[in-house]
C-alpha cells in the first residue's frame, strides 16, 4: 500500500494556514471595528420582511436587492423571492428593491418593534406594458442569470434554460457550450457528451444537481455525460470557475451545477408548461440511408407547478413535477484515412475506412420536487430524478481497406516483386495497393445498445433563526449503464460481426475530394461475392458499470453582532462513491462448411456502396446471433475469451471524501467592497479491487483441452489496494462596486482534478526479460490548480452586460510513470512471493504547467434602436487560452503541443422580435487544437476549427401556444481531423442538418 502525506495547495502548509487565519480575522475585525467592541443592539429595533416579484411574469425573484440606503443595510432575496432585514431601528425608512431588467421600486416603511413588518415589492418595466410586445421567459431568464452573476462573491457564469431559445435536443451540454470558457467534447454524432472548462477536460470537472455530485455513466472515467440528462428538468445552469471554501474542491476547470425548480417561486397558484416537437432529417440534406428510413422523431416536455395551503398555513407547500421524453435520432457518415509514418509529403494511405451509423438515443425522465414551509423561517425540501437514457439500436456498418506499411520493390522491367504492399509512385492524392496477403478488405456490422438508468434523491431543510442560518441535506445518486447488443422482444440482439477478404488490390484517388475519395478494386476476389470472405467472427458484449454516490452535508452561518454586516460560516461534507464494472462478453467463430450467403442482408445499403457502385455482402449481426441459436453446430465459441473476460472486466473502486471548512464574509466602504475568505480541508480514502493475470499463463495445448478452466487459472488472481491523501484549500474573493453598474473582481482559489478511477485499479504487467513489473498506484494524488481571477464587469439596462476577465491557473502534479523501488522477497511481498528483485515501474505525480486565459462577454437588449429594431438583442463571448509547462514526459510543451487543450472558443447570437414573430441566429466557434499527442510527429492528430450556425423562428399565437422551427447545423459543418500537417485529412464526419419544429406554451 502506498500512502501519501498531507499537502497544502499553492503554498507551504504553515504559512498558508497563517494566511487563511489572517483573512478570517480581517473579515471579523475591519478598521471600523478596531476596538474589537461589538455594537450593542438597541431595544427599539425590528425586522423588515417580504417578497419581491415580477408583476409581468408572476415569478418571485431570487437575488433581488432590498436596501435601506441611509443605513447602509441590504439583503438579497432567496430562491423563493423572500427577504428578511433584521435589527432595523424603529421609525420611518425609505426601502428600495431593485433587479436587473426591472425598474427599482421605493417605499417608505414605518418600522416597529415586535413582529416583522411586512412589505412586498412588485417590480415591472415598460417593456412588459407594451401591448405590441409579447412577453416571453427569455428576457427574465437573462435578467435572472445576470443578477446572480453580479451578486455572486466568486467567478461564475449563470444561464437560464430558455436563454437561447429552444434547444435542439434539450441537452444541458448544448446550453453550456454557449458560455465563455466552455467548449464541448463531441461524439461522432455531434452530441455534446462532456464540457471542457478553461482547458480542463470533462473528467477533471464535476457536474452536480443542487450542489450534490451526480453519478456518471462514464463509470471509472469520472466524466459526466451531459447528453444523458435533459436540461428541461432544470431551471438554470451555473459554471463556478473560482470555488469558495464552502464548495467541494474537485473541479480543476470549473464545477457545473444544475438547479431544479421550486414551486414556491411562482406567484400564481398553478402553472403548466409544455413543449411538443419533432426532429426531422429531410431527404434534401442527404442523410445516411438508414437515417433516411427513420427521418422523424418526437420530443415532449410537460412541467407542472402548484402551491398549496396545508396545515393551517398559507401557500406553504410547493410541488413541482416535470416529465420529459425524446428520441434524439442521429445518423452520420465518416471517412477515416491513416498515412505513412512520415511528415514530409507525399504520404501514402495504408488504412481507409468508411462508416454509416444510425443511433436513436431515447430518453424518459421525471423530476419531482416538494418544498414545505413549516414556519416563516423553516423550510423542508425533497427532490428526486428518474432518468432512463437508452440507446437501444446503435447500428454501424463499416468498410475497411488496409494493408502493411511496406513498399513494393520493382524489378528491371518496373514490375513489383516480393511482398511489399504499397506501389511506388504514390502522391498526396493517389495510393495504389497490391493484392498481397496483407491487403485486406473488412466488413463490420455492429448492433449495440447502451441502457443507462440514473436515479437521484435528496432531502433536507433550511432554518433561519435570528442571527443563525442552518441548512443540511442527504443525497443518493445512481447510474447503472448496461452495455449490450440491442436485445428486444425476446431476440438475442447483435454484436460486432466481422468478415475479412484477403489479397485485395485497391486504389484510392482523392483528386476530386479528400473527404469522399474514389475507391476502386484492382485485384483479388470480387468484393461483392460472399465467397471472397474467409472468416466470420461475432463478438457479443454484455457488461455493467454501476456508480453509487451517497452522502450528507451541513452548514451553519452566523451573523456577528458587528456594525458592519459580517458573517461566519462553517460546515462539513461526507461523500462515498463506489464504481463497479462487470463483464460477460462472449465471442463465436463461424466454422461451418456451408456458405454464409443465407445470412447476407440485401436491405443494408451504405453511402460507400452508393458512391462506389459495389453491392457489398453485409451480414446483419442480429441475424448472425440468431443463427448461433438456430444452428449451433456451425459456430464455435471462444471459451477462453469468455472465461478471461469474467475476470478482466470485473473490478471496482471505492472513494470516500470527508471535508470541513470555515469561511467569513463582510462588506466595507458602505457595502461597496465585499470580502470572503476561508479554508477547506478534504481527506480522501481510496480502496480498489480487481484481478491480474498469473505470472505463468496456460499453454496453447492447455487452452485447447480446457479453454474455460485455463482462463480461470490464468485470470483468477484477486488484488486489493488502498491509498489516502488529504489537502487544505484556502481561498479569498473580493468584489468592489466602483460605480452604479460597474464592479471589479479579484479571486484566489485552489482546486483539484481527481485521478481517473481506472488509474487506481490493480494492474500488473510483467517483463521477465527486463526483470520489471508495472503496477498502478492507488495513492496517486489529484492535479492541483492555484487559480487567480481578475475581472471588470459593467451591468446596464435593459438587461445588458459587458465583462472582461483574465485568469491564471498554476497546475502541478501531473501523472508521470517512472521507477518506484524493487519487489521484496518472501510470501508477504505483495505478489504471493513472486517477482523478487524485479524493478517496480509505477505512476507518480510530477510536472507542472501554467494556463493563462482571457474571457470576454457581452449581451444587451438593443431597445435604443429605432422602430422595428428596438426589440433586438445580441450576445457574444470569446475565450483565448495559452499554456506552457513540463508535463512530466518529454520536456516543456506549449499550447499547440497539449492534447485536447482548446485555445479558442466563441459564441454570438442575434434575436429579433416584433409583435408575435421572432427570429434568431446562433453561431458557435471552436478553434483548431491537438487531439492526440505523440513523440512521433507523424502521429500527431489535430482537429480542424469548426463553426456551427443554428437558425430559428417563432410565432406567438397565444400565451398557451407559440409555434417554432429551428435549423440545427444549417450549413452542414463536418467534424474534421488531420494527421501531422494541414490538408492531410485523417477523419471526416458528416452529421447532417436537422430541423426541429413544434409548439410550446404555458397555462
Amino acid at each position: 500500500m502506498i500512502r501519501s502525506t498531507t499537502r497544502f495547495i499553492g503554498v507551504p502548509a504553515r504559512p498558508a494556514l497563517l494566511v487563511a487565519g489572517l483573512c478570517l480575522a480581517s473579515l471579523a475585525f475591519s478598521p471600523a471595528q478596531a476596538s474589537a467592541q461589538a455594537t450593542p443592539t438597541p431595544a427599539a429595533r425590528g425586522t423588515l420582511a417580504g417578497v419581491v416579484s415580477n408583476l409581468g411574469t408572476a415569478n418571485l425573484l431570487q437575488g433581488a436587492r432590498v436596501e435601506i440606503v441611509a443605513l447602509g443595510r441590504f439583503v438579497f432575496t432567496d430562491n423563493t423571492g423572500r427577504f428578511s432585514l433584521p435589527d432595523i431601528p424603529t421609525g420611518t425608512h425609505e426601502v428600495t428593491a431593485s433587479y436587473i431588467g426591472l425598474e427599482p421600486l421605493k417605499f417608505v416603511v414605518a418600522m416597529t418593534a415586535g413582529p416583522p413588518v411586512r412589505r412586498d415589492f412588485e417590480l415591472t418595466s415598460p417593456v412588459y406594458k407594451l401591448g405590441e410586445f409579447k412577453v416571453t421567459g427569455e428576457r427574465e431568464g437573462n435578467a435572472a442569470s445576470l443578477t446572480r452573476q453580479r451578486n455572486s462573491p466568486n467567478v461564475r457564469n449563470v444561464v437560464a434554460l430558455d436563454a437561447f431559445g429552444n434547444l435542439p435536443n434539450d441537452s444541458a451540454g448544448e446550453l453550456l457550450v454557449r458560455l465563455p470558457g466552455v467548449a464541448g467534447r463531441l461524439d461522432d454524432e455531434g452530441n455534446v457528451t462532456g464540457v471542457i472548462i478553461r482547458g480542463a477536460p470533462p473528467n477533471l470537472n464535476t457536474v452536480s444537481v443542487d450542489g450534490n455530485l451526480q453519478a456518471s455513466a462514464g463509470g471509472l472515467g469520472r466524466d459526466f455525460r451531459t447528453n444523458a440528462i435533459s436540461g428541461a428538468l432544470f431551471e438554470e445552469l451555473e459554471v463556478i470557475k473560482a470555488p469558495t471554501p464552502d464548495m467541494p474542491a474537485d473541479s480543476l476547470g470549473g464545477a457545473v451545477n444544475l438547479k431544479t425548480r421550486s414551486a414556491l417561486a411562482i406567484k400564481e397558484r398553478r402553472r403548466l408548461d409544455y413543449r411538443a416537437s419533432a426532429r426531422w432529417a429531410p431527404d434534401f440534406y442527404n442523410p445516411t440511408p438508414t437515417r433516411a428510413e427513420h427521418p422523424l422523431h418526437p420530443l415532449l416536455n410537460l412541467g407542472y407547478q402548484e402551491v398549496f395551503s396545508v396545515g393551517g398555513g398559507a401557500r406553504n407547500l410547493g410541488v413541482s413535477l416535470t416529465a420529459f421524453y425524446s428520441e434524439n435520432a442521429a445518423g452520420f457518415f465518416q471517412t477515416l484515412q491513416d498515412y505513412q509514418f512520415a511528415v514530409p509529403a507525399p504520404a501514402y494511405v495504408w488504412d481507409y475506412r468508411t462508416t454509416d451509423t444510425y443511433n436513436n438515443r431515447s430518453q424518459a425522465s421525471v423530476q419531482f420536487r416538494a418544498d414545505y414551509r413549516l414556519a416563516e423561517h423553516t423550510r423542508f425540501f425533497i427532490g428526486a430524478i428518474y432518468n432512463d437514457a437508452f440507446e437501444r439500436f446503435n447500428r454501424t456498418f463499416t468498410t475497411r481497406a488496409f494493408t502493411a506499411r511496406t513498399v513494393a520493390a520493382l524489378d528491371a522491367a518496373g514490375q513489383p516483386t516480393g511482398t511489399g504492399a504499397i506501389l511506388p509512385g504514390w502522391t498526396d492524392q493517389v495510393t495504389r495497393v497490391r493484392g498481397v496477403a496483407a491487403s485486406t478488405v473488412q466488413l463490420n456490422s455492429t448492433l449495440f445498445s447502451f441502457l443507462n438508468r440514473e436515479r437521484q434523491i435528496n432531502g433536507g431543510a433550511v432554518h433561519k433563526l435570528a442571527a443563525w442560518e442552518i441548512d443540511y441535506d442527504a443525497f443518493l445518486s445512481l447510474a447503472r449503464p448496461n452495455l449490450a447488443n440491442g436485445q428486444r422482444d425476446g431476440t438475442p440482439g447483435g454484436g460486432i460481426f466481422t468478415l475479412d477478404a484477403p489479397g485485395i488490390g485497391w486504389t484510392l484517388d482523392k483528386t476530386a475530394s479528400a473527404a469522399f475519395p474514389k475507391f476502386t478494386q484492382t485485384g483479388g476476389a470480387p468484393l461483392t461475392d460472399i465467397g471472397s470472405y474467409r472468416n466470420g467472427i461475432i463478438t457479443v458484449r454484455d457488461s455493467d458499470r454501476d456508480t453509487v454516490i451517497y452522502g450528507a452535508k451541513a452548514n451553519a452561518r452566523y451573523t456577528l453582532p458587528f456594525t458592519l454586516p459580517t458573517r461566519l460560516k462553517l460546515g462539513g461534507l461526507y461523500r462515498d462513491q463506489r464504481v463497479d464494472e462487470r463483464a460477460r462478453d462472449r465471442r463465436w467463430n463461424y466454422t461451418g462448411a456451408q456458405s454464409l450467403a443465407p445470412l447476407v442482408d440485401p436491405k443494408i445499403v451504405t453511402i460507400t456502396e452508393r458512391r462506389s457502385g459495389l453491392d457489398l455482402p453485409f451480414i446483419d449481426s442480429a441475424v448472425a446471433r440468431q443463427d448461433i441459436i438456430n444452428n449451433p453446430a456451425r459456430w464455435t465459441e471462444d471459451l477462453y475469451y469468455a472465461g478471461s473476460r469474467l475476470y478482466q472486466g470485473t473490478r471496482g473502486v471505492t472513494e470516500q471524501l470527508t471535508s470541513a471548512f470555515v469561511q467569513g464574509d463582510t462588506r466595507l466602504i458602505g457595502g461597496r467592497l465585499g470580502l470572503l475568505a476561508g479554508v477547506r480541508w478534504e481527506k480522501t480514502d481510496v480502496a480498489t479491487d480487481g484481478f491480474v493475470p498469473a505470472r505463468v499463463l496456460s499453454t496453447t495445448a492447455q487452452r485447447a483441452a480446457d479453454p474455460f478452466g485455463s482462463a480461470v487459472r490464468d485470470q483468477n488472481n484477486r488484488r486489493s489496494t488502498a491509498g489516502a491523501y488529504d489537502d487544505f484549500f484556502p481561498g479569498a474573493h473580493a468584489t468592489y462596486r466602483i460605480a452604479p453598474g460597474l464592479q471589479g473582481r479579484l479571486s484566489w482559489s485552489n482546486s483539484i482534478g481527481r485521478v481517473p478511477l481506472s488509474n487506481l485499479l490493480p494492474l500488473e504487467t510483467v517483463s521477465d526479460a527486463a526483470q520489471t513489473i508495472t503496477i498502478n498506484n492507488p495513492a496517486l494524488k489529484p492535479q492541483d490548480a492555484e487559480n487567480w481571477d481578475v475581472a471588470l464587469e459593467y451591468y446596464f439596462e435593459p438587461v445588458g452586460q459587458i465583462s472582461v476577465g483574465y485568469f491564471r491557473k498554476n497546475i502541478a502534479d501531473f501523472i508521470v510513470t517512472s521507477r518506484g523501488g524493487t519487489v521484496g522477497t518472501g510470501p508477504g511481498n505483495g505478489y504471493n512471493g513472486d517477482y523478487a528483485g524485479y524493478a517496480i515501474t509505477t505512476q507518480f505525480n510530477g510536472g507542472s504547467a501554467v494556463v493563462d486565459g482571457w474571457e470576454f462577454n457581452y449581451q444587451q437588449q438593443l431597445s435604443f434602436l429605432p422602430a422595428l429594431l428596438k426589440n433586438t438583442s445580441f450576445f457574444a463571448n470569446y475565450t483565448a487560452l495559452t499554456t506552457a509547462g513540463d508535463y512530466g514526459d518529454t520536456g516543456p510543451r506549449s499550447t499547440a503541443e497539449v492534447a485536447q487543450f482548446i485555445p479558442e472558443t466563441g459564441n454570438a447570437g442575434l434575436t429579433w422580435k416584433y409583435r408575435a414573430v421572432g427570429l434568431r441566429a446562433l453561431v458557435n466557434y471552436t478553434g483548431a487544437y491537438l487531439q492526440d499527442y505523440s513523440a512521433d510527429a507523424s502521429r500527431l492528430r489535430y482537429r480542424v476549427d469548426r463553426t456551427v450556425w443554428n437558425f430559428g423562428a417563432t410565432w406567438d399565437f397565444r400565451r398557451y401556444a407559440s409555434f417554432f422551427i429551428d435549423v440545427q447545423n444549417a450549413f452542414d459543418e463536418p467534424i474534421e481531423f488531420y494527421r501531422a500537417v494541414p490538408g492531410r485529412l485523417e477523419r471526416y464526419t458528416d452529421n447532417g442538418t436537422t430541423l426541429v419544429f413544434g409548439v410550446t406554451g404555458r397555462f
